[in-house]
């Protein structure tokens, strides 16, 4: 490159191309470069060597090497499509694709065992010193979600508000009853799900026919058992659950 012309620009070969650009705003300069270099085949042969300003940034009108785009064919159509430098690993046009070919595809109990041994915590790529067991970082997200979701939320309060409504009150000599009757026919207080007892601020009360399937308030209804087992159980029925767990 010359010191006469701070815009030169040298071709593979070193010939010069300031014959193409006229001498007035550098803008316009690299546009009409463009011009003559339209094809994506020639561009990989220009130095783009004082294309770009003091920052490192490239200017107006220069065409920047990351945007130069590699033709590729799909593993699975055989379409033809562009990729650019950076994504050059992919082998699939679209989702759709990439799905039909890996459908089907089984994983075996040991490989997934190995896999979750070899990313495991401190292992994994993405670790961040453990935030995700934080309860205030739990905390934090859920509120996120509350904020970010509002309508979705007023939306479950008022459907929850509708069945309890619908199920009939819920007295405290009824609860007092239900937790009676479970110590005096266990000994101590122990979820009628897992038979285990249970430890303190672990107990929750529970539907044995959930409300959203017709359950109502009433004693012959009600049961206590871990908030675990109840998470587990969701709206299943008592039979349907014992089901489940056996098989």
């Amino acid at each position: 490159m010359t010191n006469s012309n701070k815009y030169d620009i040298l071709l593979g070969d070193g010939r010069r191309t300031d014959f193409l650009l006229p001498k007035t705003r550098t803008q316009s300069r690299f546009r009409k470069l463009n011009r003559f270099l339209p094809s994506t085949e020639m561009r990989p042969f220009l130095l783009e060597v004082s294309m770009r300003d003091k920052k490192g940034r490239f200017l107006k009108g220069c065409v920047a090497w990351n945007k130069n785009k590699i033709e590729k064919f799909c593993v699975q159509c055989n379409k033809r499509f562009e990729v650019s430098f950076s994504k050059n690993r992919l082998r699939f046009c679209s989702k759709k694709c990439s799905g039909i070919n890996f459908k089907g595809h089984i994983v075996s109990k040991e490989t997934r065992q190995k896999l979750a041994e070899i990313n495991k915590k401190e292992k994994h790529p993405q670790w961040k010193g453990g935030i995700t067991e934080d309860k205030n970082h739990i905390k934090l997200i859920g509120q996120r979600w509350k904020h970010n979701n509002r309508e979705k939320c007023e939306r479950y309060k008022n459907k929850r508000m509708q069945l309890y409504y619908n199920a009939g009150k819920l007295s405290i000599k009824t609860i007092q009853l239900v937790y009676e009757d479970n110590i005096k026919k266990y000994g101590t207080l122990t979820c009628y799900l897992c038979l285990q007892p249970i430890q303190f601020k672990q107990d929750c009360l529970e539907h044995k026919t959930p409300l959203s399937r017709g359950g109502t308030n009433e004693y012959n209804n009600l049961e206590i058992a871990h908030r675990r087992c109840n998470c587990k159980k969701n709206n299943k029925t008592e039979k349907e659950y014992r089901e489940a767990s056996n098989g």
